[in-house]
């Protein structure tokens, strides 16, 4: 997943903000998360585009309703919004806002 993330790469969440400079800190944080969700009884996820906002033509806004399925809970909505940005020819996330999901990047960022 970190190939597709801008360095520095950011985070918004109402709690706060992580900020990964480099490559370490990123994979840091995406091998945590993963672990986080394997931990809860991830099945699957999917997502449902709801916005897209094109800014110019080498920035937009993208919002997702992430639905995440677990073992033995009920299904979980994720809304996150993705601010993509358009350096040398390649799209790359910039930033993320993870609305209303677990502040676990705080450990890794």
């Amino acid at each position: 997943m970190s190939t597709y993330y801008d360095r520095p790469a950011m985070i918004v969440h109402a709690g706060g903000n992580g900020l990964f400079p480099d490559e370490a800190a990123l994979n840091a944080n995406n091998a945590a998360r993963c672990e986080h969700y394997a931990r809860g009884g991830f099945l699957q996820a999917d997502f449902e585009a709801r916005t897209f906002l094109p800014l110019g033509g080498e920035f937009c806004l993208v919002d997702l309703a992430w639905n995440v399925a677990r073992r033995d809970q009920r299904p979980q909505r994720c809304p996150t919004a993705y601010s993509p940005a358009k350096h040398l020819g390649k799209w790359t996330g910039a930033a993320v806002t993870a609305y209303e999901e677990t502040r676990l990047w705080s450990k890794h960022g």
